[in-house]
């Protein structure tokens, strides 16, 4: 089984926000009753069933490219 998780750019550094996204799962019937997770509770969820996480690349803050100043 795996689970495809992506950074929230909503979260908020040193905050108590959850910042990952669960994007999909694959190999197993699964459901998420939150919106959002924590990487610990996403860690325990994948040790607990044996899965792999698989971060995607996305938005999250250090792949954000800095907006350019519209003159």
């Amino acid at each position: 089984m795996k689970i495809y998780v992506r950074e929230r750019t909503r979260g908020k550094e040193g905050g108590h926000n959850p910042r990952f996204r669960i994007v999909a799962t694959e190999g197993g019937e699964l459901q998420f009753h939150a919106e959002h997770l924590r990487k610990t509770d996403i860690e325990t969820i994948a040790k607990d069933l044996g899965a792999e996480i698989v971060q995607l690349p996305g938005r999250g803050r250090e792949e954000k490219e800095p907006k350019e100043k519209m003159e």
